[in-house]
């Protein structure tokens, strides 16, 4: 049949299914955390970076970073069918999931602040209007994404509403 589990096969309970989707999106979250991390140890190390390249790669981390919340809320949802000692280990997990992906983030906010100061001083030989038009720019960008991000992430907690309301039917 075309809905349904095939004939012969056994459906996965709803708990199991739950289970294996929340260690789905526990390796998703990992790997978007892992990429945001090389992207910063890759600004970190190169310290003559140019600024446009800086603000390509610095984009691609904080879109990652936004992947990675996403990928922590539908855990969050997941594991509201587990039960007992799994739900609270998985709780845990997802707990510290979300310990380390702030002090990521705070690391990568901080790595934005030094470069534009870095910047800011060195251009401190080319005109102040030149170097406003250029940190204004920048910024607008920045503002731009960051407005997509959260966009992406109130579609994302719609989504998980009605998931999660689909899972409690």
């Amino acid at each position: 049949p075309l809905l349904g589990p095939a004939r012969g096969a056994r459906p996965r309970a709803p708990v199991a299914a739950a289970m294996a989707d929340w260690e789905r999106y526990e390796e998703e979250h990992r790997n978007a955390v892992t990429i945001v991390q090389r992207k910063l140890r890759e600004m970190q190390a190169d310290q003559n970076l140019r600024p446009a390249d800086f603000l390509s790669m610095y984009l691609e981390a904080e879109s990652e970073l936004g992947e990675a919340e996403a990928y922590l809320r539908a855990m969050e949802t997941e594991l509201q069918a587990a039960k007992g000692a799994r739900r609270r280990e998985l709780q845990n997990r997802t707990g510290e999931y979300k310990t380390a992906l702030r002090t990521t983030e705070r690391e990568l906010q901080h790595l934005r602040h030094t470069v534009e100061e870095r910047e800011l001083k060195a251009g401190a030989g080319t005109s102040a209007e030149g170097r406003r038009g250029r940190l204004v720019q920048g910024n607008q960008v920045l503002d731009s994404t960051t407005q997509t991000l959260e966009e992406s992430r109130r579609v994302l907690a719609d989504t998980e509403v009605v998931g999660a309301g689909i899972i409690t039917d």
